[in-house]
């Protein structure tokens, strides 16, 4: 899920927006255990390399600069 809202820009000349992005895998089967460790570690990796696939979607170029 992806959600944007403006925020308070510390400067007027700038508009600033928050980006929230949920990820979150629904399971219907039995909670991973214990024993399942590297698996939920697996998981966990592909959730961040998304999350940051979609982030790098949502942003341009000039944006992007911003953060170097």
């Amino acid at each position: 899920m992806v959600n944007e809202a403006p925020t308070q820009s510390p400067d007027a000349q700038t508009a600033s927006i928050l980006l929230d992005l949920d990820l979150f895998q629904e399971r219907f089967d039995e909670p991973w255990g214990v024993e399942e460790d590297a698996e939920v570690w697996d998981f966990l990796e592909r959730l961040r390399d998304r999350k940051n696939e979609v982030f790098e979607a949502s942003i341009t170029e000039k944006t992007r600069r911003l953060f170097e």
